[in-house]
C-alpha cells in the first residue's frame, strides 16, 4: 500500500519525475529515521528528489510532515512483514519514480551535497556509483575496525573514480539498470556485492563519488561485531556459490583456502587505514578488533561455502534495521534526531 501525505511539489519539478528517488527503510515508527530525513531534507537538490520511506506498517510509521513539502514528493510505502532486507529496499526501488535510485539508511547521514554528487556522477553514464564513508562513531576502536572490514576502500576517499567496490546499502543505481532483473532484485539487494559483480559482468563500470560524503554509524559491541562479520561473509560467499552454480571441487578449494581470506581482508584493512591517516591514531588498540573480524569472515566463508547462508538473512534484518541493539550504550543517542 502507498500512501502520499499530499506534500505540496515545488513548482521547479512539478509536472515532471523527480531526478532522484531515495529509499528508506524502517521497521517502526517515524522517530527511527527522523535523523536521516533531516539530512535529506538539507540536500542542495531536495526539490528534485522524491523520498519513499518503506515500514510494515502505516499506523505504526505514524508520520507527519515533517517539513516534506522541501522535497518533489515523499510517500510512505506499507509493505507487511519484513522477511529480509533485500525483499523491503527491492519494493521501494520497483516503485520509484527517478531516473535514479539511492538507498538510504537509519543510521548513515548524508551531508548536503551528497545526493547533488551521486547526479552528476549518474549523468557521466554511471549506472552504479557508491558514497564515501566516515565514522559517525569514531570513539569506539571497535567501530573504526567495522568500517574498515566493511567499508576500506571507501573510506575518506579524497578522489573518486572507477572502482571494483563500492559500498553495500550506501550506493546508487539507474532506476532502468535496477529494473532489469525484475522479480529477481529482492535477491540482488540482499546480497549487494553480487549485483555489482553482475553489473561489471554486464559491461557497466562502478563509480566511487569522493564528494558523495555520508557519516556512517558501526557496530561497537562485541559479540555483534563478530556475529555480523560471521553472517555477512557467509551470506556473500553463500550467494556467489549458488549465483555461479560452483560444483563440489570449487566449493571445497574455497573452504580449504578459506583462512587466507583473513590475511587478504587484515592486510586490505590496514592499507585502507594507512590511506587514511588513521593507522597512527588507532594502533595498536584497532588491531586486535581487526583480527578477530577476519577470523570470523574467514569461518563464515567456510560455511558459506559448505552449508549455504543458514540463517544469515534473519540475523542481516537485525544488523541492518535495528542497529542500537549492535551499539553500546553510548552509541545509542546517535540516532536520535
Amino acid at each position: 500500500m502507498d500512501a502520499s501525505l499530499n506534500v505540496t511539489k515545488p513548482s521547479l519539478a512539478s509536472d515532471v519525475a523527480p531526478a532522484l528517488s531515495v529509499v528508506l527503510v524502517t521497521p517502526g515508527c517515524y522517530e527511527r529515521v527522523r535523523k536521516t530525513m533531516n539530512h535529506l531534507r538539507s540536500q542542495t537538490v531536495r526539490e528534485c528528489m522524491e523520498i519513499l520511506i518503506v515500514c510494515p506498517s502505516l499506523s505504526e510509521l505514524a508520520p507527519g510532515e515533517d517539513g516534506w513539502q522541501v522535497f518533489w514528493d515523499v510517500r510512505c510505502i506499507e509493505v507487511g512483514e519484513f522477511r529480509s532486507t533485500g525483499q523491503v529496499r527491492a519494493l521501494g526501488a520497483l516503485r520509484a519514480r527517478g531516473r535514479v535510485v539511492a538507498f538510504a539508511e537509519d543510521h548513515c547521514f548524508p551531508e548536503p551535497g551528497w545526493a547533488e554528487a551521486l547526479l552528476e556522477a549518474h549523468r557521466r553514464g554511471c549506472a552504479a556509483v557508491g558514497a564515501t564513508l566516515t565514522n559517525a562513531n569514531p570513539g569506539s576502536l571497535l567501530s573504526w575496525a567495522d568500517l574498515f572490514l566493511n567499508f576500506g576502500p571507501c573510506v575518506m576517499k579524497q578522489s573518486g573514480g572507477v572502482s571494483r567496490f563500492i559500498p553495500w546499502h550506501n550506493s546508487s543505481y539507474a532506476k532502468a539498470a535496477l529494473d532489469e532483473y525484475g522479480d529477481e532484485l529482492a535477491q540482488m539487494l540482499e546480497v549487494e556485492g553480487i549485483l555489482h559483480i553482475d553489473q561489471e559482468l554486464r559491461g557497466r563500470a562502478l563509480f566511487l563519488c569522493a564528494q558523495a560524503i555520508t557519516h556512517h554509524v558501526n557496530i561497537s559491541r562485541f559479540s555483534s561485531f563478530l556475529r555480523g562479520h560471521f553472517w555477512g561473509s557467509r551470506m556473500f560467499w553463500a550467494a556467489l556459490v549458488r549465483k555461479q552454480q560452483w560444483r563440489l571441487w570449487k566449493r571445497l578449494v574455497l573452504a580449504i583456502l578459506s583462512p587466507g581470506l583473513a590475511i587478504i581482508r587484515f592486510g586490505r584493512a590496514v592499507r585502507e587505514m594507512r590511506r587514511t591517516g588513521t593507522i597512527r591514531s588507532l594502533s595498536p588498540g584497532v588491531l586486535p578488533p581487526v583480527c578477530a573480524g577476519v577470523v570470523a569472515i574467514s569461518l563464515g566463508a567456510l560455511s558459506g561455502a559448505l552449508f549455504g547462508a543458514g540463517n544469515a538473512v534473519t540475523h542481516r534484518l537485525s544488523v541492518e534495521f535495528y542497529r542500537d541493539r549492535h551499539l553500546r550504550e553510548e552509541d545509542r543517542n546517535l540516532l536520535s534526531a
